[in-house]
């Protein structure tokens, strides 16, 4: 199986949303794409965005801060999120 890795190239990023004035939240992992959409964890919260402002918004609080793990199929994204005691795959 190989890892795949993808060249991350910021020439023409623009901000699209300030994050760092939210209480308690500051990204905290990787980014994900499905899709059109851009997934990522801030420190409490699961995050999307379409690539605007209005578009970028907290999916949820989820819960299992010693494991998460994040992919993409197509334009969905799945995730299991382990707390150290449980395992869950939400619905």
């Amino acid at each position: 199986m190989r890892s795949g890795r993808a060249t991350l190239n910021l020439a023409g990023a623009t901000l699209v949303k300030d994050l760092s004035g939210l209480p308690d939240e500051s990204i905290s992992g990787g980014l994900i794409a499905a899709g059109s959409r851009l997934f990522f964890w801030g420190s409490r919260n699961l995050w999307v965005s379409d690539g605007t402002a209005a578009g970028t918004r907290p999916v949820g609080e989820i819960p299992g801060w010693l494991g998460r793990y994040v992919f993409a199929v197509g334009d969905r994204l799945g995730f299991f999120v382990y707390d150290g005691f449980t395992a869950s795959i939400p619905g």
